[in-house]
């Protein structure tokens, strides 16, 4: 037991060494270079703030709504996507930036990180998203695995160490938040908020993460529609599913993503997939419980986790398709300043998300089916 009290007193002294020396270095400049992707160069042009925040909308003049990030907003969710694209793509820099903005503007209480900061309204959250923390922790992970900073692994530990402590019920099942000022925690988990691929790797570290992974992937299959799409909301302390009338796609394809990482099947997603496509060369963003389209929008983050899903399976003509899908909702238009970004031209929005997941996309081998 001192043992155990001895390495988790480290990983905390660890981790207030590296807020120390985050807060004393300047913000590490990305440049990008005519080597890199479209896409990449219009998020470090047009998207990533100096001190290595993404915005989460290129727009600044959305009106505010209380708890919900819009405008110029920063994301946990959009470090923890770029640890992951700086990792895939070996760039040092863009890593390092991204854990000194996390470490400088993100880090709460005992390693978890704040969802959102929001500089022109002055607001910091102060609760955190499982997944965000779950997204960062694997980064740096795969980030220790490539270049060997014991830093970073100490950095993930005390994040899980956190995660584990706040999020956390007693029977293992994870849940979405932790609000650190009013001390609670919610009752209730996003079912694409279970991300069975970091806890599998955490359980090198820590052995309560088997029972975490298991508890979390059989939430994950009570969750499963016979069209293989997924419920959404389950409330631990209601024994229920939150009810709703329909499927957001992003939500359901990251469930399935976190499967098919984790070496699971997804056979009737990929099915549904496979379905509409074949039926309307398009994925929608909405569908019912039925899986009927309930919307005519197209998102460049569904085109790109359906992408990233079937580039684990041999359906290689069926990428070439959906990226080729993906490539139209791209401006394509050289003389436009927003070239080779996901802009919706007619309103100049374009989100951190949806730019983000089609960064992982291009950082996989052969994202086109050639």
């Amino acid at each position: 037991m001192k043992r155990k009290y001895w390495i988790y007193g480290g990983l905390v002294l660890g981790l207030m060494f590296l807020l120390y020396r985050a807060n004393l270095q300047p913000p590490i400049k990305i440049m990008p270079t005519e080597a890199d992707s479209l896409l990449y160069r219009f998020v470090v042009s047009h998207m990533l703030d100096a001190s290595g925040g993404v915005y989460t909308n290129l727009r600044d003049d959305h009106p505010m709504i209380p708890d919900v990030a819009k405008n110029h907003s920063y994301l946990s969710e959009s470090t923890g996507l770029l640890l992951l694209y700086a990792v895939k793509e070996q760039k040092r820099d863009l890593f390092d930036q991204q854990v000194q903005f996390l470490n400088q503007h993100l880090l709460m209480k005992e390693g978890l990180s704040r969802w959102m900061v929001d500089p022109p309204r002055k607001i910091k959250a102060d609760s955190n998203a499982s997944i965000d923390d779950l997204r960062i922790i694997r980064g740096l992970l795969l980030g220790y695995r490539l270049w060997g900073e014991p830093s970073h692994l100490d950095q993930a530990l005390a994040i899980a160490k956190g995660v584990k402590k706040w999020n956390l019920r007693e029977d293992f099942c994870l849940v979405d938040f932790y609000h650190t000022v009013h001390n609670e925690r919610t009752s209730k988990i996003t079912i694409s908020y279970l991300d069975l691929h970091t806890m599998k790797l955490l359980t090198a570290y820590d052995p309560d993460w088997e029972k975490i992974y298991k508890k979390s992937l059989a939430l994950i299959r009570e969750a499963e529609l016979p069209n293989g799409l997924y419920r959404k909301t389950y409330d631990y302390d209601q024994g229920s599913w939150l009810a709703q009338e329909e499927v957001n796609l992003i939500d359901s394809f990251y469930t399935s993503l976190h499967l098919i990482e984790a070496g699971l099947e997804i056979n009737r997603t990929l099915a549904f997939i496979k379905q509409q496509w074949d039926r309307h060369q398009r994925l929608y963003g909405i569908y019912s419980l039925e899986g009927k389209p309930l919307a005519d929008f197209e998102s460049p983050a569904v085109y790109g986790l359906a992408i990233r899903m079937f580039m684990m399976t041999d359906e290689k003509q069926l990428v070439k398709e959906l990226f080729e899908r993906l490539r139209h909702l791209q401006v394509q238009d050289p003389r436009s300043p927003y070239y080779g970004g996901f802009v919706d031209l007619d309103k100049t929005d374009a989100y951190s998300f949806d730019q983000l997941q089609v960064l992982l996309v291009e950082s996989e081998d052969n994202p086109d089916g050639q």
